[in-house]
């Protein structure tokens, strides 16, 4: 049909669907989105939808739920925290990291990367140990490069 669907599941993974048609994403984002959600994964990828508000999604208490992925218990949902926790588990293994952050402009990619920093500094932080405390150092002076980035055409 030419329509959105008439039910549409409540999920924050879209490769769960059975069909990844235009009308279905489209139309879980905004259900999504209009409850305030407004991260989506995609298998390994994240959706954002900038809600040009603060929402509370980046407290303290968020940066350690994030923090305690991997200890047993349900994953918390999509967030850009839980992508930071991936990249943050891959260094501590010693594993070279990636994060693409892609979008038109004013779409929040400076943000979303602060969100990625704000996380592996508390992360890096926690950790206490020499390796992370100089990670954390190393984090904390990224921020003039990310400022430059962010001021920077798009």
């Amino acid at each position: 049909g030419g329509g959105p669907p008439h039910y549409m599941p409540e999920t924050d993974d879209l490769a769960t669907l059975n069909s990844l048609d235009d009308a279905a994403v489209a139309s879980i984002l905004e259900d999504r989105y209009s409850r305030r959600r407004i991260y989506t994964r995609v298998n390994s990828m994240l959706i954002s939808i900038n809600p040009y508000e603060e929402l509370g999604l980046y407290s303290t208490a968020v940066l350690d739920e994030y923090c305690r992925v991997g200890n047993g218990g349900p994953p918390p949902p999509p967030h850009a925290f839980a992508v930071a926790a991936e990249a943050f588990s891959g260094l501590l293994s010693s594993q070279s990291q990636s994060v693409l952050v892609t979008g038109e402009s004013g779409a929040g990619k400076t943000e979303t990367c602060r969100r990625l920093l704000q996380y592996l500094a508390h992360a890096a932080n926690r950790g206490g140990a020499a390796d992370t405390r100089a990670l954390h150092e190393a984090l904390s002076q990224t921020s003039c490069v990310l400022e430059a980035f962010g001021n920077a055409r798009t």
